[in-house]
């Protein structure tokens, strides 16, 4: 996947019998997600791509709003990304250890990046990691198709 994505807003349409401006044409059946205006046979509709409704389930509606949602989404994510990966920043820089005494056990201390941080400190920074490493993967998936 190259490029930037159709900008939102995303629109959830039933699809109806139609024929736009453009000779384009659609069944019932489906949900069609647009950018753009939301009739079809305006000059700034845009359709970015159909949910299969043949069966009339929930569960198609529910994938349209979800595919619809996408660049709301995507864009939410990049920013919590941020305030997440500040408040790791934060945590670690109040809570790291400059370096052991003497009488400091060493097993109660482990070293992540370079820096020193007490066993339980260090469980928050590695959960933070996690949280944002799964973060990087949903918008790589998201923007370049990997993991996808």
């Amino acid at each position: 996947m190259s490029g930037q994505h159709t900008l939102g807003p995303w629109h959830i349409l039933p699809a109806d019998e139609w024929t736009s401006n453009h000779g384009m044409h659609a069944q019932f059946g489906r949900y069609d997600i647009s950018a753009g205006g939301v009739d079809p046979r305006s000059d700034d509709y845009y359709l970015v791509g159909s949910v299969s409704n043949v069966n009339n389930s929930d569960a198609n509606r529910a994938n349209a709003r979800l595919i619809a949602a996408a660049p709301d989404m995507l864009e939410a994510l990049r920013d919590a990304r941020d305030m997440i990966a500040l408040e790791r920043q934060s945590f670690a820089d109040c809570n790291n250890v400059p370096e052991l005494t003497d009488g400091d056990d060493t097993d109660n201390f482990v070293q992540i990046g370079g820096a020193l941080f007490e066993r339980h400190d260090a469980e928050v920074v590695a959960d933070y990691d996690r949280a944002l490493a799964k973060i990087d993967a949903a918008i790589a998936k998201a923007t370049t198709g990997e993991g996808a």
